[in-house]
């Protein structure tokens, strides 16, 4: 106790001083965790966390604007016949009334064919100094001119070419031959020639045709034309063969083909 009562004061004093020391660690401490409180706090101003919002569903505005990039397809034509009205054409007894089926190229009716032959013909033989001589008509009915389409005669013998055949042979004894072996010129295809049965090849058609609306024609071949809708349009025909014939426009070269329906 003696102790005490000589060293209180400097005991208190070491006590004060201890308290100082403490509260001077507690405050280094303190500010340091303030510190990082507010720094802690500025980060979460200046750079705050950002939810992502939930993905929008989009579809319906996407469906209206792929339907804009469609083109609409305004049918003003048949059968409604908006800005078109249906057009009637007289004809020869009353109107008819206009469609692909009864009116313009596609009304016209192939009534008939007529064959178009090349046709060779041996119409004389003769002999002439031990050479064989052949008289041979040639009627060409598909000719291009009306000079072509005539009957014409050649005097030909064997290795002869000519315009539409060549000569390749004959048939019988050399002073009397009776039929003659010849090659046309445009296929290669050999033939033969006797004074009874002349050769023939269809090398292309003449058709009889009909338009109900107007009028009729006869014999038209290729290279013709026809006038349809009173005479104001001009067709040519291109083409005809035993199942179509090929009409073309001459105001835009539009064609049409017509089929063949023979009865």
């Amino acid at each position: 106790m003696e102790f005490l009562k000589k060293h209180y004061e400097k005991l208190l004093l070491g006590a004060v001083l201890l308290g100082l020391a403490g509260v001077v660690v507690f405050l280094y401490f303190k500010v340091e965790s303030e510190k990082e409180e507010d720094a802690a706090k500025a980060q979460a101003v200046t750079n705050p966390k950002v939810v992502e919002l939930p993905r929008q569903d989009t579809s319906p505005v996407e469906a209206v604007l792929k339907r804009g990039t469609a083109p609409v397809a305004m049918n003003l034509g048949a059968p409604h016949k908006v800005f078109n009205p249906l057009p009637w054409q007289r004809g020869t007894e009353h109107l008819e009334r206009f469609s692909s089926t009864n009116i313009g190229p596609m009304a016209v009716v192939v009534t008939k064919l007529n064959p178009l032959n090349l046709e060779l013909t041996l119409d004389m033989v003769s002999v002439e100094d031990n050479v064989a001589q052949f008289l041979v008509s040639v009627k060409k009915e598909a000719g291009a001119t009306a000079a072509e389409r005539t009957k014409r005669q050649t005097r030909c013998k064997v290795g002869d070419k000519k315009d539409a055949f060549t000569v390749k042979g004959f048939e019988g004894p050399p002073d009397n031959p009776t039929n003659l072996v010849v090659e046309l010129n445009d296929t290669g295809e050999s033939a033969v020639l006797t004074k009874d049965k002349p050769f023939q090849r269809v090398d292309a058609y003449t058709a009889d045709l009909k338009y109900p609306p107007e009028k009729a024609w006869s014999n038209r071949r290729v290279g013709s034309t026809i006038q349809l809708g009173s005479g104001t349009e001009d067709y040519k025909i291109v083409a005809i063969n035993t199942s179509e014939i090929t009409l073309q426009a001459k105001s835009n070269d539009k064609k049409w083909t017509i089929p063949v329906n023979l009865k």
